[in-house]
Order: C-alpha cells, then structure tokens, then sequence
C-alpha cells in the first residue's frame, strides 16, 4: 500500500512541480494560468465531501483507483494536444476530482487493512516516506530536464507511468 501511495505521490508532485512553467513556457497567458491552476484547489475541496459520501457506500480501493484514474486523464491535455487556456482546466478540473478522491482513498485506507489499534505507528512510519517521496520528486524532475536527460513532454509521461504502476 505504501509502494503504490510512494509512487503515486513521486508522479503527481513531479506534475506539479512542472505544469505552471510549461505552460508558461508554452505562452498560455498568466492570468488564466493563475485561475486555471487556483480552481484545482476548490474542486478538491467541493469533491472531497462527495468522496466522503462515497467512501462509506464503495470500496476505498474503489475510490483511490477512480482518484487515480482521474488524474491519470488529467495528464491527457498536457500530452497530446497544444498548450492553451482551455487546456490547463481541461488538465486542473479531473486533476482535482483525482485529488479529492486520492485524499479520502488515502486517509481512509490504513483501518480497514491493518485496523484503527495500528493507525497511529503506521501513519507514523508511512508520513515520512511520503513526504521524503514528494519532496524529493520535484527537484529530481527538474534536474532530469534541466540536465536535459528528460524533457518536460518525456518527464509528464514518466510521471503517468509512475501513476499508473502505482
């Protein structure tokens, strides 16, 4: 559970990381650049109390692979069509449904496989590597592109297969 969380998270926080500059880079204006990346946050927000819903009706691992899946069709924009205004929420609106739905899939994950007397060791152990892994993925992405191993368009899909192996 915890591989498939590390490498989830080593992907998505690479995405992150890269999606505002390439954009950017790609002459997507900063005003709907700004607004587009600020509504990601409010879908996650509006979406996380339905996955909540959710959670208690389906299965988690139900939740985090439609949460997964979300933001695996997220990175579809990004990939295969030209950068433009429309393109950065036709990648932050399903990015935000797969955040919402990654986050409760997450969160509520540990108690039904290890039980709620083990939480509190188990998160204990797993944050650490979780935020190792999503501190780490930033920096190493763009020093693959910098470094010119990579390029942003092979570093996006690198981060996908992350994303689906996970």
């Amino acid at each position: 559970l915890m591989t498939a969380f590390v490498l989830y998270t080593f992907g998505t926080n690479s995405i992150l990381f890269l999606r505002v500059p390439y954009w950017s880079d790609s002459g997507v204006p900063a005003d709907w650049l700004s607004l587009g990346v600020a509504s990601d946050p409010f879908v996650v927000m509006g979406l996380t109390v339905v996955f909540g819903y959710l959670a208690e009706r389906y299965s988690l691992a139900s939740l985090n692979l439609l949460g997964g899946v979300a933001r695996l069709v997220s990175m579809l924009p990004m990939l295969v069509v030209s950068p433009s205004a429309l393109w950065v929420f036709a990648h932050t609106l399903p990015w935000g449904l797969g955040s919402a739905g990654m986050v409760t899939g997450q969160n509520l994950a540990i108690p039904p496989y290890f039980g709620r007397r083990s939480q509190g060791a188990i998160r204990g152990f797993t944050a650490p590597v979780m935020i190792g892994a999503g501190a780490i993925s930033p920096p190493l992405a763009g020093w693959l592109i910098d470094s010119q191993v990579l390029s942003q368009h092979t570093t996006f899909i690198l981060a996908g297969f992350l994303m689906l192996a996970a």
